[in-house]
């Protein structure tokens, strides 16, 4: 996968100084603190769907590391309009932290359900997956691997997941929202492959980006998973003991 060239800020631009990215989407950077507005203000969709989930979590208090969910949803949104704004390296490893915890978080209860992972490791085993995941950026940014392939390879793995764990006989209660969860997924991706591409690309346009899309897409996705690990739980699995 070879990323477009990755073009500098102006000299004199609020963030000119700081190291640029390894990607550069298609809406053009403006040389304000905010360089890419669609890019960023779709990142609320992230905070909204935290919110919603947050309301939902009260007074049923959802254990394990379903608890963290709402924030983390929270946190991705932070990281990523931090990155969309600043279009700095220093913020993009923080917007990829934000989608390792939660794809960390997808596998490492798939791992509890398969019985893989005894419950009293889980948490040990979900912070040191973060930070393993998060510590290879710097290494793969410092060879050009475009690390963006890592998180599609992510959400590839808890696909597979769950299909072995349908297969062994630890199947959900329902798939309804896993399917809306893939759905927008692909959804999400179909609009940054656009974007990336130049195939949806009006790098003027501040208002309707593909990667925007990306952001709206993935977070109804993220809405959706949240409800299939929670049936999962009201279920009984293992997951939140």
């Amino acid at each position: 996968m070879q990323l477009p060239q990755v073009p500098p800020l102006p000299p004199g631009c609020p963030w000119a100084d700081w190291a640029p990215p390894n990607i550069k989407w298609c809406e053009e950077n403006l040389c304000a603190w905010i360089t890419a507005p669609a890019n960023t203000y779709s990142n609320l969709a992230y905070f909204l769907v935290a919110w919603l989930l947050w309301r939902r979590a009260r007074g049923r208090e959802p254990g394990g590391l379903l608890a963290l969910y709402p924030a983390a949803c929270a946190f991705l949104g932070a990281a990523s309009a931090a990155f969309h704004a600043s279009y700095t390296l220093f913020f993009q490893f923080f917007d990829y932290l934000g989608m390792f915890v939660i794809l960390a978080l997808f596998i490492v209860l798939n791992l509890q359900r398969q019985g893989w992972l005894p419950a009293r490791r889980v948490r040990v085993v979900y912070v040191a997956c973060v930070a393993m995941l998060s510590g290879s950026i710097p290494a793969l940014h410092a060879i050009g691997f475009p690390y963006q392939l890592l998180i599609a390879a992510l959400a590839i793995a808890v696909i597979v997941q769950e299909v072995v764990l349908r297969r062994t006989g630890r199947a959900a209660p329902a798939y309804g929202w896993f399917a809306a969860a893939l759905v927008s997924l692909f959804a999400a991706a179909g609009c940054a492959a656009l974007d990336i591409t130049g195939c949806w690309c009006d790098p003027t346009d501040h208002l309707l980006q593909g990667h925007a899309f990306w952001h709206l897409f993935s977070a109804v996705s993220l809405y959706a998973a949240y409800h299939f690990f929670e049936r999962i739980a009201s279920g009984r699995a293992p997951l939140l003991e």
